[in-house]
């Protein structure tokens, strides 16, 4: 009798099981015991309709939400983690990944286990299908006993799957050192065990378990596109084709996930200028690692809401590659998925995207992609050899980032709103071509001056002079600390040196002034005294060079001493 109950039973989940196959789940948490996965079933059900629970491949129980189909269940995982009425790393799952349910207790889904388990009332439920919570566990001299056993491919997999939780950054090798010993240790206490550095045979199982779920749930699998010319492995229940935009051709996914395959000609120069290109992109963040090898290059970026990865490498006169953009909100790492595409990444020889001609181009896009732009971009200019540089205070202020042109990191050294200026500390120490000699006394009045800077936000690669006249020793106002001049620059100009015509500094331009709503002529702007600048620079421990009125040099030779000097800033938000 027992025997056709069980049966039976079986058979009731096998034709349930069937019937949700081709589901979608939202996995929101799992529990190491039946008990404790209950109470935290019980508990969603109060403010969720659809909370089911199901035994794991693990030995481990799941609670989840569903069933739903694909596309429905990506965009109630996206609302639900808004809401935060699920946990942020709840993620999809295939209903063929569980096994028996055990929640809603009397519903549909729980039948086949109530019918398995109603011959012996006071047995546990599911108890047979979870032998590991019996079994007494390994001692750590059992655990390495077991892992001597394992090949390389085995060892591989768990650094695979350790990197895959997080906890391992290192290359898989199969060689179980200190950052391997490091990663299984973190994971043991994330996970509650004791921490030893070995991972017993039932861990093993349960990390491994898990892994292969989470990538079947991905769906990792060879795609070849015709038209980039190229082979790779992709989580194909992640992202679809999208489009082909040169030179990427374009995979998406409903929560975020990206793929964009690279393809095109090129040499080294090209794979550099690739290489700088990307990192403009707003999918690539700003921090983390960046590698560019003779032949290849590799960029990581991350900050609160992704992680994006760019491999691309160039032979034969061809540059192929990808950039995998990885939503956090989603569970893992993208680090495993990025280094199976790598190790899968193979070309189609003679086969590119082509590039289009004549299209429709604008400098804030890159193949429909949005470009970083600064907030504002400003010039400066070298004040000593170790290469601070000076700029005007409108410059930084208000600035989550500076950087000397696109990507040097500076801190604000200085910030004095009463002279205008602002000193720059670059991330790392320069060595400029030249820097500024500022003039001792005031200009001439009516002499010709010149200021140098970026006209047009760094545009045109290197500065540019605008010519005037010295007009005044002051302001409007008085002011004894500005000079008014009598040019036409741009506001990426301001914070620039104006220079006279002997290659000294006079001051540094300020922006466009307001004259408390009078309209001022298109000619009329202020820069910071020389005197000024030079006691503000000593003040702060700085030791600016200045010498007496020399004799003129040629206009080349000025606009040769502008672009050694001068610098592009850049502010960040």
């Amino acid at each position: 009798m027992r025997v056709t109950v069980v049966l039976w039973g079986i058979a009731v989940w096998l034709g349930l099981n069937a019937s949700l196959s081709a589901q979608t789940w939202i996995q929101i948490e799992a529990r190491p015991s039946l008990a404790e996965a209950t109470a935290r079933a019980q508990s969603f059900s109060q403010a969720l309709d659809n909370v089911a629970g199901f035994q794991m491949r693990t030995g481990w129980f799941a609670v989840a939400l569903g069933p739903f189909s694909t596309g429905e269940a990506a965009a109630e995982l996206t609302r639900l983690r808004a809401s935060a009425a699920i946990p942020a790393d709840a993620y999809l799952v295939d209903a063929a990944t569980y096994g028996l349910p055990f929640w809603p207790e009397g519903g549909p889904a729980a039948n086949a286990a109530l019918l398995v388990n109603s011959a012996e009332p006071d047995a546990p439920v599911l108890a047979q299908a979870a032998p590991a919570a019996a079994a007494t566990p390994e001692t750590p001299q059992q655990a390495r006993r077991s892992e001597r056993a394992l090949d390389r491919v085995a060892r591989e997999d768990i650094q695979r799957a350790l990197s895959w939780v997080g906890v391992y950054t290192a290359g898989i090798d199969g060689d179980f050192g200190p950052g391997t010993r490091r990663a299984m240790s973190d994971w043991q206490a994330s996970q509650g065990f004791g921490v030893t550095g070995v991972l017993t045979t039932d861990q093993r199982a349960q990390l491994l378990d898990g892994f292969r779920v989470d990538m079947d749930a991905l769906g990792m699998e060879v795609v070849t596109d015709s038209v980039a010319g190229v082979s790779i492995n992709l989580p194909a229940r992640k992202v679809a084709f999208s489009e082909v935009s040169a030179p990427f051709s374009k995979y998406a996914g409903p929560d975020g996930t990206e793929v964009l395959l690279i393809s095109q000609t090129g040499d080294r120069a090209r794979l550099r200028s690739l290489y700088d290109v990307l990192q403009t992109l707003d999918v690539m963040p700003l921090e983390g690692p960046r590698n560019l090898a003779r032949n290849s290059f590799t960029i990581e970026g991350r900050n609160a809401e992704r992680a994006s990865i760019a491999y691309a490498a160039l032979s034969d006169g061809e540059i192929k590659g990808f950039v995998l953009v990885w939503p956090l909100t989603q569970s893992g790492s993208p680090t495993p998925v990025a280094n199976a595409m790598r190790a899968s990444l193979q070309s189609i020889g003679g086969v590119v995207i082509p590039e289009v001609s004549g299209a429709d181009q604008s400098l804030d896009l890159l193949a429909g992609l949005s470009v970083r732009r600064p907030t504002r971009a400003r010039s400066g200019f070298f004040v000593d050899g170790s290469g601070r540089v000076a700029t005007s205070f409108d410059a930084v202020d208000q600035c989550a980032r500076v950087t000397l042109g696109d990507d040097l990191e500076a801190q604000v050294a200085l910030a004095r709103a009463d002279v205008g200026l602002a000193v720059l500390e670059p991330s790392s120490p320069q060595a400029p071509a030249a820097f500024a000699t500022f003039r001792d006394g005031t200009g001439r009045l009516g002499s010709e001056v010149a200021v140098a800077g970026f006209s047009f936000g760094g545009r045109l690669g290197a500065p540019t002079l605008t010519f005037g006249t010295f007009a005044d020793v002051r302001g409007l106002n008085g002011e004894e600390v500005l000079d008014r001049l009598t040019l036409e620059p741009q506001d990426s100009d301001t914070g620039g040196p104006v220079l006279a015509r002997d290659g000294r500094v006079l001051g540094l331009l300020q922006p466009s002034p307001s004259a408390e709503g009078r309209v001022l002529p298109e000619d009329v702007r202020f820069s910071t005294d020389a005197s000024a600048l030079l006691a503000a620079l000593n003040e702060a421990g700085l030791s600016p060079v200045s010498e007496g009125a020399g004799p003129d040099i040629p206009a080349e030779d000025l606009a040769g001493l502008a672009y050694d000097i001068t610098v592009l800033v850049n502010c960040w938000n």
